[in-house]
């Protein structure tokens, strides 16, 4: 046992450096991953983010040992991949199970003519020929969802591996998401067998029929495990910006070198809500996300030693107030948080917590310090006391914006730049510019 785990160690370090120096992008984010064997829940491969922003690989190692290099390889492409398009935070609680796996698995490969993912093992899921190469996840999903009839082998009840979550032998007549399934699948209507639950991957007992009108069939096998996606205990807005964090680190290292399909998935997790450099120009003018003159550049126009050129980084310096009060939950805080990052891409920015009085004392705000930041209060809430405290202590900055769900009294207006950036559409300010930035 000991020589097949050093084994199986070393052919996942092979898989690795091997990506490092034929992919370097995938690479270097394998290197970002911590790896944990686990034969007992996982009959295959899976990743799940947990508390903290961190990107967990479980494996298992008698699917492992069965895999050549390339096939490794692949199968650690592939999960790169799942973590990149945030799946493991995406799939919804009403979805079909089965349905969005084989969807994310298909986005993941691409077509089979000309896959994203080279080598992976036999029986994985390809884009289907009738769905455009840039379609979607869930594109994918309500397409499959109408017109698919699938058919999927499941290595996590199908194996006898979770046959305590999985559903015992039996049949099921129900009416599910996608379509009417009858046979061993399992729907939303009753069942009788033995086992009881469902089975964490596909719903099922190893294998479903059904789906759509049938008007095509998706067959096949999946190459990892999905189910331990459930097992993620961070939310959709802080799984964003760890992967970006974590996208970011790779493509420093990397010289670059990212996979040309993930360039617009990677744009899409640095879209802020908002559009702060459009409103940032509508409060002060061009002065906030314009230009200013420095000597860390040349002038393009007059490259002389001596003559200073232009940094599309403004030099106007924010204040931004953050509502730590009880009423804010932490999906409230992250998403203020990830606009924050956003800011702190083109201006100087200074943040202040307060509930019920400013917490702590204010800090400057810098890339990724959200990682780092303690949230302090969790009391009631006073707009009128953070205001009169930067006024107080002369701080009061060219703009300045209160992220807060907008629970309290706004008190009266002030003679000053104040943006209220609320996570709540339900609330309109009675004063001042607002935003809002829930989704």
């Amino acid at each position: 046992m000991a020589i097949m785990e050093q084994s199986l160690r070393d052919r996942l370090m092979k898989a690795r450096c091997r990506l490092i120096t034929t992919e370097p992008w995938y690479g270097t984010m394998a290197t970002l991953i911590r790896w944990k064997k686990d034969n007992v829940n996982v009959p295959t491969m899976g990743v799940r983010m947990v508390r903290g922003g961190e990107i967990e690989c479980l494996y298992n190692e008698e699917f492992c040992e069965g895999l050549t290099t390339d096939e490794l390889g692949a199968v650690i492409k592939h999960e790169i991949e799942h973590v990149v398009r945030l799946h493991m935070a995406r799939s919804g609680q009403d979805r079909d199970r089965m349905v969005w796996n084989v969807s994310a698995d298909m986005v993941c490969n691409g077509p089979e003519k000309s896959p994203r993912i080279e080598d992976l093992p036999k029986g994985a899921v390809y884009l289907h020929s009738s769905l455009a190469p840039e379609s979607t996840t869930e594109e994918i999903y309500d397409y499959l969802s109408k017109n698919a009839k699938i058919r999927i082998s499941c290595p996590a009840c199908g194996k006898g591996k979770k046959k305590s979550q999985g559903q015992g032998q039996g049949q099921s007549q129900g009416q599910g998401q996608s379509g009417q399934n009858q046979g061993q699948g399992q729907g939303q209507g009753q069942n009788q067998g033995q086992g009881q639950g469902q089975c964490p991957m596909c719903g099922g007992s190893g294998q479903k029929q059904g789906g759509g009108n049938g008007s095509i069939t998706v067959e096949g096998s999946w190459v990892d495990d999905h189910s331990i996606w459930q097992g993620s205990t961070v939310s959709k807005d802080e799984a964003r910006q760890v992967v970006k964090d974590m996208a970011e680190q790779a493509t420093s290292k990397a010289a670059g070198n990212m996979p040309g399909h993930l360039v617009s998935v990677l744009k899409e997790l640095e879209r802020p809500i908002v559009n702060w450099k459009y409103i940032f120009r509508q409060l002060v003018g061009r002065k906030a996300g314009g230009k200013r003159m420095t000597y860390s550049r040349r002038s393009r126009r007059h490259n002389h030693f001596g003559v200073p050129g232009r940094s599309s980084h403004a030099s106007v310096p924010l204040n931004v107030l953050v509502d730590t009060s009880g009423s804010m939950s932490m999906k409230d805080l992250e998403r203020a948080f990830t606009e924050i990052e956003a800011m702190s891409q083109r201006f100087k920015i200074t943040v202040i917590q307060f509930d019920h009085g400013v917490q702590g004392k204010p800090e400057s705000y810098h890339r990724g310090d959200w990682k780092k930041i303690k949230i302090h209060g969790r009391g009631g809430t006073s707009f009128n006391v953070v205001l009169d405290w930067i006024e107080e202590n002369k701080v009061v900055a060219d703009v300045n914006i209160v992220l807060t769900d907008g629970y309290a009294d706004f008190g009266s207006a002030r003679p000053y730049h104040v943006l209220w950036a609320i996570v709540n559409k339900d609330v309109k300010p009675p004063w001042g510019e607002h935003v809002v930035i829930t989704k």
